[in-house]
């Protein structure tokens, strides 16, 4: 991994100027239970996946 996660919201043009890569997780907002650790975790699999091909720092959305 090329930069370290910051999970939340923030400024991503400045997090990117820090070598941070943004991860939001407003898709999980209304999850309880064990829907939320397994949501969260299926959608940083994912994003870890795209990593991958693309540039770290900014913003990556977990709906992507």
């Amino acid at each position: 991994m090329g930069a370290d996660l910051y999970i939340g919201h923030e400024n991503p043009m400045l997090l990117k100027q820090n070598g941070l890569m943004q991860i939001t997780l407003d898709e999980h907002a209304q999850k309880i239970g064990y829907e939320l650790p397994i949501g969260i975790m299926e959608t940083l699999i994912k994003l870890f996946s795209l990593e991958s091909n693309t540039k770290m720092g900014g913003m990556l959305s977990a709906s992507v």
